[in-house]
Parts: structure tokens; sequence; C-alpha cells
């Protein structure tokens, strides 16, 4: 009996052992396996990562076209400083003799009581400095007014031409409607008055003006050249410092 027990609980200790030993071996495969998968898992997550990682990426959409650049604007051009206006010569600065030039100048002279209107001449002929104006009387009160008249004029037109150093020499000519005597009418010239520059650089305007006021026939005393119709001159009392009806 005693050595029966003895067996039992030797057998008993052995399949204690043996199912100790069993469940140690079931738990070290389990803890195995387990660690086996957690391994394989990391190992394969970390392939996929890698995987992931060193797939070629998708295509790449293409980009777009790059844009080309707009085009510049062209800067615009530069403001060219504007020409200065070259100023105008003016009469007495020398502006080159003309028809028009000549015309203009008288009619921005200073006329006398009597002179005729100098900015409408009959007629305008320049050759050189050599000017030649003509106008004509169309309502003297008599003889001895067209005289008055025919001096005045000339001295307004002198006094305005020569303002300008181009001018060297003027003749003023006025014509008048003349009636013979047997009743006829013709324009025939009644007074002529030419200066030279020679002369005109001795004359002081307005001193000369006083003295063509207070006689009609100073005008041409002092001209170069000069003619008064026979008309006028055979009327005249007193032919003061005139020495005939015509001086060339």
């Amino acid at each position: 009996m005693g050595d029966l027990w003895r067996r039992f609980w030797g057998l008993n200790w052995w399949i204690k052992g043996a199912t100790i030993a069993v469940s140690l071996v079931i738990v070290l495969v389990i803890i195995g396996a387990a660690t086996g998968s957690g391994g394989d898992d990391d190992d394969s997550s970390e392939g996929d990562s890698v995987a992931r990682d060193t797939e070629a990426p998708d295509d790449t959409e293409a980009p777009d076209d790059t844009e080309a650049p707009e085009d510049t604007e062209a800067p615009e051009d530069t403001d060219v400083p504007e020409a200065t206006d070259t100023p105008e010569i003016s009469w007495s600065d020398g502006l080159a003799l003309s028809e028009s030039s000549v015309t203009e100048a008288l009619a921005d002279g200073d006329e006398m009581t009597r002179s005729l209107n100098l900015g409408e001449p009959r007629s305008v002929q320049i050759d050189g400095g050599y000017v030649s104006v003509t106008y004509k009387a169309e309502d003297a009160l008599g003889e001895t007014d067209l005289l008055t008249i025919g001096a005045q004029t000339a001295f307004s037109a002198h006094r305005a031409l020569f303002a300008n150093p181009n001018v060297t020499s003027v003749t003023v000519t006025m014509t008048a409607d003349w009636t013979d005597e047997f009743g006829a009418s013709s324009e025939d010239v009644t007074t002529v008055s030419t200066l030279d520059l020679p002369t005109v650089q001795q004359i002081e305007w307005g001193g000369l003006e006083d003295r063509v006021i207070l006689d009609n026939k100073h005008m041409f005393c002092i001209s170069d050249a000069y003619r008064i119709h026979g008309g006028i001159y055979s009327r005249l009392g007193d032919t003061g410092c005139l020495t005939g009806a015509v001086r060339l």
C-alpha cells in the first residue's frame, strides 16, 4: 500500500511535470508565434513603407504649358521735347522783303492826319533792297490838298519801311484823277518822293514829322528825288525850298 502510494505520487508529479513542460512549450510556441508574427508585420509594414516610398510616382501631370510671358509692352515713346518755336523775325529785325511783308509793315505803320491808308497800296514792287509803293488819292479838296496828302503819305510810308535794315531805298508814288482843259479826266502821277538809306540815316522822324505838318513842301525838299504834278506846282504861291516841279 505504501509502495502503491509512492508510485501514485511519483506518477502524479511526472504527469504534473509533463503537463507543466507541455504548457511551457505551448506558451513558448505562442510567444514565438506572436513575436514572429509581429516581426513579420513590422518587416512587412517597413517593406510596404519602403515599397510605397520607392514606388514610381504616378505619372505626374504634365505641367500646363508654361504661359509664354506676355509681350512686354514696348516702352512708350519718350516724349520728345517739343522744338522750341523759333521766334518770328519782326520787320524791324530784318524780315525778308516781299509784297506781303511790305504790305503788313505799311499797315502797322503810323499814319499822319492826311495820309492815305498805308495798308492799301495800289501796287508794291521790290528789287533787292529797293521798294516802290503806289497809292491813289480819291477825295482831295484841291491842288494844295493833294500836295499835303502826297507829303504826309510819303513821310508815313518812308518811316514804316525804313524800319527794316534790309531796305536801302524807297519810292512813294501817289496818283489822282486829273481833268484837262477839255474836261477829260485821266489818272496821272501827282507826287513822288524817293529816299535813300544815307539820307534816312540823318533823319529824326519825330522832328521831321513836325516839319512836314507845318510845310507840305518840306518832305519833297529833303527827298533824294521827287516829282510834283505841274498842276500843283503852278498853283503854289510860294515854292519855298523846292527847286522845281521835278528833281531826279
